[in-house]
């Protein structure tokens, strides 16, 4: 089970002097292999029509990761409109 709390996951913006506007007071549940329906499951869904890949497990979509993490990075980015001060022009490594 992973747990994440953020503000750019929530929509909320950032102030422009980089102080958040306003907080998520409760983490959100992003994964659990019972549920199906949570966020990284249709991140995983959406990654594997774009890419033409088909993940059977956690672990295959993990690997996946690895191997290709500039486009895992950004498709996440774009995925869950993470906001930055400004776009990134590269996934570093």
């Amino acid at each position: 089970m992973i747990i994440f709390s953020a503000a750019t996951w929530q929509g909320q913006a950032w102030h422009p002097k980089g102080v958040l506007e306003s907080f998520v007071k409760e983490p959100k549940l992003i994964w659990n292999k019972k549920d199906p329906n949570l966020q990284i499951e249709k991140l995983k869904k959406m990654i594997e029509e774009k890419y033409n890949q088909k993940f059977n497990s956690y672990w295959d979509f993990h690997k996946w990761s690895v191997e290709n993490f500039e486009g895992f990075w950004k498709e996440l980015w774009h995925y869950f409109n993470v906001i930055a001060s400004k776009p990134y022009e590269k996934v570093n490594d």
